[in-house]
């Protein structure tokens, strides 16, 4: 899921993006629910067919004031316990990756 590797040489279109982006939103959504996408202006990034596959995986957002109001509505509704849990989660999670020689973990 979204590691695996091109062959050398091979160019990033829009289409090969737009294909990564409905894999991994299938695992993404099956695994966490929503989903929040940061990505730069690269061209497979900004094309037509990718922002349309962005509308309807519903992860695209119009302008700045849309993420700070979609950031602070998730916020607003975290229980008290949320940071604590996950902080302190943290340090669990960094002891596996070192363990398991910086591999990814599920």
């Amino acid at each position: 899921m979204g590691s695996e590797l091109l062959p050398e040489g091979t160019t990033v279109r829009a289409s090969l993006y737009s294909e990564q982006l409905d894999q991994v939103g299938k695992q993404i959504t099956r695994n966490h629910g929503e989903v929040l996408l940061l990505h730069d202006n690269a061209r497979p990034h900004v094309a037509n067919l990718t922002q349309q596959n962005l509308k309807e995986l519903g992860w695209e957002f119009d302008d700045s004031i849309e993420v700070e109001n979609w950031l602070r509505d998730f916020f607003d509704v975290q229980p008290k316990n949320f940071w604590e849990k996950r902080i302190r989660a943290l340090s669990n999670k960094w002891q596996r990756i070192i363990d398991n020689n910086g591999d990814y973990l599920e």
